[in-house]
C-alpha cells in the first residue's frame, strides 16, 4: 500500500479526473482536479511541476463547465507562477501563455455572440475582466474587447503573424457587432497586414471577405469590389476543398450584397462563386449546405429578375432539402419563396420576361442565412 499522500497516487487521481472529463463529466472532473489540486499544494508544494500541471486542468475545465472568467483569472494567475517558477521562455511556460490566450478570444467570442442580436453601444462601457454572473448590457461589448486585447498583447506578432492577424479580425468583428464600421474596417485591414505573413489562405480570405463586406456597409463599394476581387484570387489557393467551398460562398454573399446595390456585375460574380461552391459540395453527403447554395442562386436570378431560373434553382434546392434532418423551418421559408415565384410567373401568363424587366420585385421572404442554412464559416 502506498497511501494517499504517495506521488504515484496522486497521479492516479489526476489520470482518473482526466477521464471523467473526456468521458463527459465535466463537473466531476473540476471537482476532482479541485480536491486534487488541495492535495497536491499540501504535500507537493505550491511550485512543483505536477501541482501547476493540475491547476492548468482545473482552469481548463473551469472555462469547459462555463465558467470563463474564472477559467481567465485562473491561467492569468498560473502564467505568472510559470514565469516566476521556470522563466518566461520555458515550453511549460510558453504553453500557459497560449492557453491564457486561447481563453480570452474564447470568451472574447462568446460575449459577442451572445450580445450581438441586438447590440449596446461600446461608449461608457465597464473596462473589467467578464462576470458570467452581470445581466446582459453595454459593458459586455466593452468586456469582449478586453478579452481581445489581452490576447494581442501576449502574442508576439513578428513569431506568431497569423494569430494576431486572427485576433485583430476578432476585434473587428466586436466594432462590427456594435456598428461601428469604419473601426472595424480599420481592424480588417490591419489583420490583412499581419495574415499576408502567414501562410493560410484560407484565413486570410476569410477576413478580406470580412473587410469587403464592412466596406459595404461603410459606403464604399468600390474599395469594396476590389477587396472582394483580391479575395477570389486567394481563395483559388486553399487546398481544402470545405473551406474552399465556404470561402467561395461567403464570396458570393457579399458580391449579391453590392450587386443589390447596383454595382455593375456584381450579380454575375456572385453566381460564379455559387456555382464554384456548388462543384466542391457532394450533394448526397451534404445535402443541406447543396440546397443553401442553390438557394443563394435562386435568390440572385430573382433580384435580377430570372424568375423561370430562380423557380428551378428554388425547387433543386427543396428537393436536397427534403433530405436533410432538422431543415423544416428553412424548408418553409424555401416553399413560400418558390410559392411567390410561381404566383408572379402565373401572374405573367406562365412565361418570366427576360433579364431585367420583371416590374415590380416580390418582397424579401426573409430568407434567413443564419446557421440552420449556413456551412461552417472560419474565422
Amino acid at each position: 500500500m502506498l497511501g494517499p499522500d504517495h506521488p504515484d497516487t496522486l497521479s492516479t487521481r489526476g489520470n482518473l479526473a482526466y477521464w471523467r472529463g473526456e468521458t463527459g463529466d465535466g463537473a466531476g472532473a473540476l471537482t476532482a482536479y479541485e480536491d486534487l489540486l488541495t492535495d497536491q499544494e499540501q504535500v507537493l508544494g505550491p511550485d512543483h511541476p505536477d501541482t501547476l500541471s493540475t491547476r492548468g486542468n482545473l482552469a481548463y475545465w473551469r472555462g469547459e463547465t462555463g465558467d470563463g472568467a474564472g477559467a481567465i483569472t485562473a491561467y492569468e494567475d498560473l502564467l505568472t507562477d510559470r514565469e516566476r517558477v521556470l522563466g518566461p521562455d520555458h515550453p511549460d511556460t510558453l504553453g500557459a501563455r497560449i492557453n491564457l490566450v486561447g481563453m480570452l478570444v474564447k470568451r472574447g467570442r462568446q460575449l459577442v455572440n451572445t450580445n450581438s442580436s441586438s447590440p449596446p453601444t461600446i461608449e461608457g462601457s465597464v473596462k473589467k475582466m467578464p462576470d458570467d454572473r452581470e445581466p446582459q448590457g453595454p459593458s459586455w461589448f466593452g468586456q469582449a474587447l478586453t478579452c481581445f486585447q489581452g490576447a494581442l498583447d501576449l502574442t508576439d506578432p513578428d513569431k506568431d503573424p497569423g494569430s494576431y492577424g486572427v485576433i485583430l479580425h476578432d476585434i473587428a468583428d466586436t466594432h462590427r457587432a456594435v456598428g461601428d464600421n469604419p473601426q472595424a474596417a480599420a481592424y480588417y485591414r490591419q489583420s490583412i497586414e499581419y495574415k499576408y505573413r502567414a501562410d493560410s489562405p484560407a484565413d486570410l480570405a476569410t477576413t478580406m471577405i470580412a473587410f469587403g463586406d464592412c466596406l459595404i456597409d461603410c459606403g464604399e463599394p468600390v474599395e469594396a469590389l476590389a477587396a472582394l476581387d483580391q479575395a477570389g484570387e486567394i481563395i483559388g489557393q486553399v487546398r481544402e476543398a470545405t473551406r474552399q467551398a465556404v470561402g467561395f460562398r461567403d464570396l458570393g454573399l457579399a458580391y449579391e450584397r453590392l450587386g443589390n446595390r447596383g454595382i455593375k456585375d456584381a450579380y454575375t460574380k456572385a453566381l460564379n462563386n455559387y456555382q464554384a461552391s456548388l462543384k466542391l459540395i457532394n450533394p448526397e453527403i451534404e445535402s443541406g449546405s447543396y440546397a443553401t447554395v442553390l438557394r443563394d442562386i435562386g435568390d440572385v436570378h430573382k433580384a435580377q429578375g430570372r424568375l423561370s431560373e430562380a423557380h428551378a434553382s428554388y425547387k433543386e434546392a427543396l428537393e436536397h432539402l427534403r433530405r436533410h434532418d432538422g431543415s423544416e423551418r428553412v424548408m418553409a421559408s424555401l416553399l413560400i419563396s418558390l410559392g411567390r415565384i410561381s404566383r408572379q410567373i402565373g401572374t405573367l401568363g406562365g412565361n418570366a420576361p427576360p433579364d431585367g424587366e420583371s416590374g415590380q420585385q416580390i418582397e424579401s421572404t426573409g430568407n434567413p442565412r443564419n446557421s440552420e442554412d449556413q456551412q461552417q464559416n472560419g474565422g
